[in-house]
């Protein structure tokens, strides 16, 4: 598990920024947007590995964002939290509103359009001096803790 997930999602983020500033040097400039996850803030049960690169992508983001910089090159990480996709589906679907209240104010799942709009946001129309940061799109989840069931 740890070889394919640094191989295939921090591997796979880092030769792709890499290809990418390259051809945006020459153009002059450009936007990196990387997608990490809120799991590399914080860690679920069963998720060590996923989370270790999660934090990762966000800490060679930062890293990429100051070497780039003086090229007119802007990086950000875009950090989801649960959002509906293939892989969350499942367990997305066992939990009740009153399970996703306790780990998120939003008590929701996000929809895959709304991580989307904020990749957009950062590409388009976000100021070039927000450089080198995380994003959380997570509902909330980051800013609390987990409530136990009452």
């Amino acid at each position: 598990n740890w070889n394919r997930a640094v191989d295939g999602s921090l591997r796979g983020a880092v030769l792709t920024a890499v290809a990418a500033a390259r051809a945006m040097v020459a153009a002059g400039g450009g936007r990196i947007i990387l997608i990490g996850s809120a799991n590399g803030f914080h860690a679920e049960p069963a998720t060590a590995t996923y989370s270790a690169v999660k934090a990762a992508i966000a800490s060679v983001g930062r890293g990429i964002a100051a070497d780039l910089a003086d090229r007119g090159i802007v990086v950000n990480v875009v950090a989801p939290g649960w959002t509906r996709t293939p892989m969350t589906e499942g367990a997305a679907d066992a939990m009740s509103p009153a399970d996703l209240r306790r780990i998120m104010p939003a008590a929701r799942v996000a929809d895959p359009a709304e991580i989307a709009n904020v990749v957009r946001y950062l590409v388009v129309n976000a100021p070039s001096f927000l450089n080198g940061s995380t994003i959380y799109v997570d509902g909330g989840q980051t800013a609390m803790s987990p409530s136990p069931p009452l």
